[in-house]
């Protein structure tokens, strides 16, 4: 397969395109979790399927980490209830015996939550941006709906 190569300049005249979304997309088949146009636009041309979906495996499980309080209330070991999160997913580091991306989950006030190092097996070809914002917003299917930030 002939890798493609997308100029970050491109991505992100494009990417700033996005605001608000006609459609919500599976992001994976077995996952309740969505994706706006924007996302799923991204994910298509950077060929990160893979790759989100362990994104959104390693979102989901830090959740199912909390524990009720009180009130019933979902809270984290931060005492923060995760309605939205922010996923700041680095370009790849390229290593001797595995690739990764970072990932970084924060509250969306500055204050990260947990960093990751997601395992890639193509170095995600196609992402030649030094970084990526994407937001997380828990929804009605008990998962999360994953958008640009201009789409919210």
């Amino acid at each position: 397969m002939e890798l493609k190569y997308l100029d970050p300049e491109h991505i992100q005249a494009q990417l700033r395109t996005f605001s608000g979304s006609e459609h919500f997309h599976r992001l994976i088949t077995n996952s309740p979790s969505v994706m706006t146009d924007g996302v799923r636009w991204f994910i298509n041309q950077c060929e990160l399927h893979e790759v989100f979906r362990r994104i959104d495996e390693t979102v989901r499980t830090f959740v199912e980490e909390d524990t009720e309080n009180s009130e019933g209330t979902l809270i984290d070991r931060y005492g923060g209830i995760h309605t939205h999160i922010g996923l700041t997913i680095f370009q790849p580091t390229e290593q001797e015996d595995n690739n990764y991306t970072k990932v970084v989950l924060d509250d969306m006030d500055g204050t990260d939550l947990a960093i990751y190092q997601i395992p890639v097996d193509n170095l995600m070809r196609g992402f030649e941006l030094e970084y990526i914002k994407i937001w997380a917003i828990k929804n009605e299917l008990a998962s999360y709906t994953y958008l640009l930030p201009s789409e919210y």
